[in-house]
């Protein structure tokens, strides 16, 4: 028994972290844009993200949260306190991936992708508002644990990755499809 337990111990213990592979960027993508709308605008067309991607993930939709949102953890409230931060939103995607990354893979499969965003909003002037989307604590969903834990079921293994300029431009891109944003650029992607 002593020796079968041993022998589990170094096989796991042989197996490692999950590796997790970046595919790189040719070129990074923007992470802000000057939108032909008013700051109103843009908040309406992020509240229509939101719902159309709450209607069709409804279990990995984001939250909107708000500098006056009563439930504010202290990164968010951090983050939309900062002087002229008033028409800012932030992303939280609430440890729920919001899709496959295209540059992080493991097990030769794309990666689950989470990441909260902030979004920077500030009027250039009445008719053309500024967007600068940051990632914040990015991660993905490298594996499962071998054993189970809680309930009996696997638990997710999750690694720290840099912020690649996809899931921010994805979010203008979004913004822009909403506003009928005439010309912005294709998104990048690895080849």
């Amino acid at each position: 028994m002593r020796r079968r337990l041993a022998v589990l111990c170094l096989t796991l213990a042989a197996c490692g972290p999950p590796q997790v592979e970046t595919r790189a960027l040719t070129a990074l993508n923007p992470t802000s844009y000057v939108f032909h709308a008013s700051v109103g605008e843009v908040h309406g067309a992020v509240e229509q993200l939101y719902t159309q991607q709450f209607s069709r993930r409804p279990l990995n939709a984001f939250s909107i949260v708000r500098a006056d949102d009563e439930l504010l953890t202290d990164e968010q409230r951090r983050a939309l306190a900062r002087p002229g931060g008033e028409d800012d939103l932030y992303l939280a995607y609430m440890h729920s991936p919001m899709g496959l990354s295209n540059v992080y893979f493991a097990g030769g499969e794309p990666a689950p992708y989470i990441a909260d965003f902030d979004l920077q909003i500030a009027s250039v002037d009445d008719e053309r508002t500024r967007v600068v989307v940051h990632a914040l604590d990015a991660q993905v969903i490298a594996g499962k644990t071998w054993l189970p834990r809680h309930h009996m079921t696997r638990a997710n293994i999750y690694v720290s990755v840099q912020p690649t300029t996809v899931e921010e431009y994805r979010l203008l891109l979004g913004i822009g499809e909403i506003l009928g944003e005439p010309s912005m650029p294709a998104l990048r992607l690895p080849e």
